[in-house]
C-alpha cells in the first residue's frame, strides 16, 4: 500500500511538474504558436526562421509581407512601410526551396484577410528545383508548427530545449531591475550586414583567372516540366487563389561572378531559357507585379555590392524596394522577350575581365551612396559648400585637400577635464568643440555623411555627432588617435534616422584637457547624400 500512495504521488507531481511546464511555455510561447507576442511581460528575440516566421504569419497584426531567402533577409519593414502605408512583416528562410516558402506564404493568406501585398524573391539558383522539394541538410523542419493538428503540438508544449533555452531564460530576464519587454525589430531580423565584408578583396582573396566560355549545354524536356511543375505550385497557384492580394516577385540581382560560373560551365544560355518558362508561367496571374534587376550593370558588374558571387549589400534591398513601387524595371507581356535578348547579349558578351582588380572601397556603404543618387529626392549636399552657416573654433578651412576638395583643418585639445562626467556628447553641444558646428537642412531626403578624415600631428582625432532639434543625439562616430596612421580614410555615418533641421558637429581635437595643444586634424570632401 505504501509503495501504491508512493507511485500515486510520483506521477501527481510528474503530471503537476509538465502541466506548469506546459502552462508556462503556452504563456510565454516564444515561438508565437498560439498567440501574438506579449511584449508587456517579455522580451522575445527573433532568432529562428524556420519556428518563429509560422507563428509571425498567424498571429502578428500586418498588411504586408517580405519574404525570400537570404536574398530578401536584408530589407527593412520601415522602408516598406513608408513606401506602401501599410505595416508590414518579414518572414524570411534562408536556404528555402520554392515549395518551404510557399507553404507559409499559404498559412499567411489563408490567416490574415486583411493582407493585401507580398514581396518575394524568387531565386533563379532555385528554378530547377523539385517542386516538393525540401532543405534536409539544415535540420529537421519543424512542421508540427505549420499544420493544423493539435495533437502533434506535444512536440512544441514539451519541447526540452524550448523550456530551458527560452522560456526560462525570458521568464528570469523580466525580474530584472529596469527590464523592459519588447521584441527584435522587423529591420533586424536575420539582418547579416553587419558579418562581412564586401567587394573583390571579399570574393577573391587570391584573385581571379578569367576563362572562356564552354560550349552551350540545352535545356532538357525533362527540365522544363520541372521548372513549370515548380513555377505553378508553389509560385502561381497561391496567387490564382487569392487575387485580392497583390504579389511584387522579383529575381534576385546577382553579381556578374555568378553569369560568369554559367557562361564558364556552358550553362548560361540553359538558364535563361528556363527563366523565359518561369516569367512566361508569372505573367499569366494579372495580381503577381514582377521584376528583374539583372539588366542594371551599375549593381551587378560591382562588386563592391557583394559579398559573394549573389549575396548582395542591404542597400540593394533599399533601392528593389523602391523600384518595385515605382513601377520600374517591371516585366510584362510586352517587354519581356527584349529583356530576355537583351539578358542573354549582356551576360554572353560581357568582358569579364573587368572584374579583375576593381577598386575595393574602404567603407562597404561607400557603394550605397553611389547608387543612391538613383533614389534621392535631393542632390548630395556638400558641407563646406555652405560656410556662410557654419561657426568654426579653432580651425579653418584650406584648400585642396582630398579629391582637390577643401578641407577643414581643426588644431587643438578640448578643456573638458579627464574623467568629467560630462560626456563627450554633451560637451561638444553645450562647451566647446575643435572644428565646426553646422546647422543642417531638412535630413530626410539623406541617408548618409561620409567624408574623409587625417590626422595631421599628436592627439589629432575625430568626433563626429548630429543633435535633432530637442538636443538628442541621433548619430555618432568617434576615432582615437592611436587608431590613426596619418593616412586619408573615408567615412561614412548612417543618418537614416534624421528627420528635420539637425546639428552636425564635427570636432577634431582630442576630447579631454590631457591632449597636446598642437593636436590637428582636417576633414575633407564632407557631403550628405
Amino acid at each position: 500500500m505504501t509503495k501504491k500512495l508512493w507511485l500515486i504521488g510520483y506521477l501527481t507531481l510528474v503530471v503537476a511538474a509538465l502541466a506548469f511546464a506546459a502552462f508556462k511555455l503556452v504563456a510565454v510561447d516564444p515561438y508565437f504558436h498560439f498567440h501574438a507576442p506579449d511584449t508587456e511581460t517579455y522580451y522575445y528575440p527573433l532568432y529562428n526562421q524556420r519556428s518563429q516566421n509560422d507563428g509571425i504569419t498567424r498571429n502578428f497584426e500586418y498588411e504586408g509581407l517580405i519574404t525570400g531567402t537570404s536574398m530578401a533577409e536584408n530589407f527593412k519593414t520601415s522602408e516598406a512601410e513608408e513606401l506602401f502605408g501599410v505595416s508590414f512583416i518579414k518572414v524570411p528562410y534562408s536556404g528555402a526551396t520554392y515549395n518551404e516558402i510557399n507553404l507559409n506564404l499559404a498559412v499567411a493568406a489563408k490567416h490574415n484577410q486583411q493582407l493585401k501585398y507580398v514581396i518575394r524573391g524568387l531565386d533563379s539558383r532555385k528554378f530547377f528545383d523539385d517542386k516538393g522539394l525540401w532543405r534536409t541538410d539544415l535540420g529537421t523542419f519543424p512542421k508540427y508548427l505549420y499544420d493544423e493538428n493539435l495533437f502533434n503540438d506535444v512536440e512544441y508544449v514539451f519541447n526540452r530545449d524550448v523550456l530551458f533555452s527560452r522560456v526560462y531564460p525570458m521568464t528570469k530576464e523580466n525580474d530584472e531591475p529596469g527590464f523592459k519587454g519588447g521584441i527584435t525589430s522587423f529591420d533586424s531580423y536575420s539582418n547579416w550586414m553587419n558579418d562581412y565584408t564586401f567587394g573583390y578583396k571579399a570574393l577573391f582573396p587570391n584573385g581571379l583567372t578569367v576563362q572562356e566560355a564552354a560550349a552551350p549545354i540545352e535545356l532538357k524536356q525533362d527540365e522544363i516540366e520541372t521548372i513549370r511543375g515548380n513555377i505553378q505550385q508553389n509560385v502561381t497557384a497561391l496567387a490564382e487563389q487569392y487575387p485580392n492580394i497583390t504579389f511584387y516577385y522579383f529575381f534576385p540581382p546577382y553579381s556578374a561572378v555568378w553569369w560568369y560560373s554559367l557562361s564558364t560551365s556552358g550553362k548560361l544560355d540553359r538558364q535563361i531559357d528556363a527563366e523565359q518558362i518561369v516569367i512566361e508561367e508569372i505573367l499569366k496571374c494579372d495580381n503577381i507585379k514582377l521584376f528583374s534587376f539583372n539588366c542594371l550593370p551599375e549593381i551587378t558588374t560591382d562588386l563592391n555590392h557583394y559579398k559573394d558571387d549573389t549575396h548582395y549589400g542591404e542597400w540593394i534591398n533599399s533601392l528593389m524596394l523602391r523600384y518595385m513601387y515605382d513601377g520600374r524595371y517591371q516585366l510584362t507581356s510586352d517587354n519581356y522577350l527584349s529583356y530576355l535578348e537583351e539578358e542573354r547579349l549582356f551576360y554572353k558578351n560581357y568582358d569579364y575581365t573587368q572584374l579583375v582588380n576593381q577598386e575595393d572601397y574602404e567603407n562597404d556603404y561607400y557603394a550605397a551612396l553611389l547608387l543612391y543618387s538613383e533614389m534621392a529626392e535631393a542632390e548630395p549636399y556638400r558641407i563646406l559648400e555652405h560656410t556662410d552657416t557654419m561657426e568654426l573654433s579653432n580651425a579653418d578651412i584650406e584648400s585642396d585637400q582630398v579629391n582637390g576638395q577643401p578641407g577643414l583643418v581643426c588644431t587643438g585639445s578640448l578643456s573638458r577635464l579627464s574623467g568629467s562626467e560630462i560626456t563627450v556628447s554633451a560637451y561638444l553641444r553645450d562647451c566647446e568643440y575643435i572644428g565646426a558646428k553646422i546647422p543642417l537642412p531638412e535630413l530626410s531626403p539623406y541617408k548618409y555623411l561620409v567624408f574623409y578624415g587625417k590626422k595631421l600631428t599628436d592627439h589629432g582625432q575625430l568626433t563626429v555627432r548630429l543633435y535633432g532639434a530637442d538636443g538628442s543625439e541621433i548619430a555618432a562616430l568617434d576615432k582615437s588617435y592611436h587608431d590613426l596612421d596619418g593616412e586619408w580614410h573615408q567615412y561614412l555615418v548612417d543618418i537614416s534616422q534624421a528627420r528635420g533641421a539637425c546639428t552636425l558637429i564635427l570636432n577634431g581635437g582630442y576630447i579631454d584637457n590631457t591632449g597636446s595643444a598642437a593636436s590637428s586634424f582636417v576633414f575633407s570632401d564632407i557631403a550628405l547624400y
